[in-house]
């Protein structure tokens, strides 16, 4: 009640395009941030999500992989998962990423977050594991690549012709973790002791 007490007091889709002070630009943030979760959250299948989830919970491995600021969803997403008892790890380098893949098997899942999709790593890593016969879920705001791969999950970014920094595909990048975190948990008979183990180790 808080919650849409306060949001119907806002004009949240209101943009001044000419972001001539402080005032504009952080109310032109929440916009495109509040705008991009809604469309990604909003347009996302719920039996995709669900099959993803499936497929999580089956892996005898997640790896999660994220270059620059995607890393930051994609370690998220690892530590969320395996506070809930899901054997997970995330990774930032390519290299180390290439020597966990060696001696991956097919049960396990690469997880890739890349707004563009476009860079020869991630291009590389999704033929490497057609090769190795591991699936990818690949979370991008790239429509035109998420076909070679087995799971996928489309964001919703805002583009801009004076782009100073990709603001909303990082945040719909950690809304995404935050969501598989969540429909994780709801499918765990476990979860709450292995949340509960894990954050008693944690405040030790």
């Amino acid at each position: 009640l808080y919650i849409n007490a306060k949001l119907a007091m806002q004009d949240l889709y209101n943009v001044d395009k000419e972001e001539l002070n402080s005032e504009s630009r952080i109310s032109n943030l929440k916009t495109y941030n509040i705008f991009a979760i809604n469309e990604t959250l909003s347009n996302i299948s719920l039996d995709e999500i669900s099959i993803i989830c499936k497929k999580i919970k089956n892996s005898r491995k997640v790896i999660c992989y994220g270059l620059g600021s995607s890393y930051l969803a994609a370690q998220e997403l690892s530590q969320n998962m395996l506070k809930l008892g899901i054997n997970s790890l995330s990774i930032y380098d390519i290299h180390n990423l290439l020597l966990a893949l060696s001696s991956a098997i097919k049960d396990d899942l690469l997880v890739l977050f890349s707004k563009s999709a476009q860079n020869k790593e991630i291009l590389f890593l999704i033929k490497a594991c057609d090769e190795l016969g591991i699936d990818v879920l690949l979370i991008t705001c790239n429509k035109e690549i998420v076909n070679r791969v087995k799971y996928k999950i489309i964001m919703k970014d805002i583009w801009k012709d004076k782009r100073l920094i990709a603001t909303s595909s990082k945040t719909c990048m950690l809304a995404i973790s935050d969501l598989i975190y969540y429909e994780l948990y709801y499918m765990s008979d476990n979860a709450d002791n292995n949340l509960k183990k894990a954050n008693k180790l944690l405040s030790e």
